[in-house]
This record gives structure tokens, sequence and C-alpha cells, in this order.
């Protein structure tokens, strides 16, 4: 197996790092197109990329969003302006209204970074760092509920 030469995303400019996952044999991206934190979305299919769409209901993200596949939806998470964590997912054809995140319905917690989503053991898994300290923070999702938020021991980030 060997890497395919580069290829030029047209029309489609990116103000930082993307986001990107395979959901339904199709590559999604999400990315800030432009200073106003909006959040577009854009599929590769085998003609090549869709044109960019900005998600609706609209979502402003203060930093690069995560992006899973798990049980059948593209699941995004997305840092706002205050800091909190918010999550969505799509179907295929349209994204969800967006859900404040809250573990075990405790607090609501806050990140100044970049947030981490993978699936593992039939759960979706988000790594986060504290809103102001370098401690690290997981939840898991079952599809249904997130779990209580648990700080990782002796694990600190640097973001």
């Amino acid at each position: 197996m060997s890497w395919v030469p580069n290829e030029r995303i047209a029309n489609q400019p990116s103000k930082g790092p993307v986001a990107l996952a395979a959901f339904g044999n199709r590559l999604h991206r999400i990315y800030h197109a432009d200073d106003s934190g909006l959040l577009y979305h854009s599929i590769r299919e085998d003609a090549g990329w869709s044109q960019p769409a900005r998600i609706a209901p609209a979502k402003s993200s203060a930093t690069t969003p995560a992006l899973a596949a798990f049980q059948g939806k593209l699941h995004l998470v997305y840092i706002d302006g205050s800091k909190r964590l918010w999550h969505a997912t799509f179907d295929g054809a349209r994204w969800s209204a967006d859900q404040a995140i809250a573990p075990g319905q405790g607090n609501l917690p806050k990140s100044r970074a970049t947030p981490a989503l993978a699936v593992f053991a039939n759960r979706l898994h988000l790594v986060h760092i504290g809103e102001t300290s370098n401690q690290l923070y997981h939840t898991s999702f079952d599809g249904n509920a997130w779990a209580g938020e648990t700080p990782i021991a002796n694990f600190k980030s640097r973001a």
C-alpha cells in the first residue's frame, strides 16, 4: 500500500486544522472557513470533495472540533466561546441540535483546547484538557448519555 499524490481541495479555505472522519463510506471534513468560528462540512466522494456547507443549525467553535463515527452517526464535539463542550450528530442527511455535554448530568465541563474522540468497547470516548489547568479529563458516551467525567491520573497536557 502506498500514499497517493497530494490533492488540492479547491475553493475550501480553512483557518486552521480540520477534523476528519470516515462515515457512510465517505470522508467527512469539518473546518473553520473564516474568523467567525462557524463550522463547515464537506464530503469526499468518488468525484472529489463536495461544496462546503455551513453546518445547520449553526455551530461556532473556538477550536478545531473532534469527529468520530459511532452507532450509525457521525459525532461532533466542539468548544464554544465560553469554553463549554457541545455534542451534535449527523445522520447522513442533517445535523442534530446541539447538546451540552453534561457527564453524569453533573457539572458542565469546559476546555481550552481541541478535544479528542475515539470509539472503543462500544462507547464513544472523549478526552479534553481542563479550562484553566493542564489536567486531562475523560468521559464516555453509550449512545444515550455521557458517563461521569474523571480526571486522568498522572497525565497532563501542555496545550
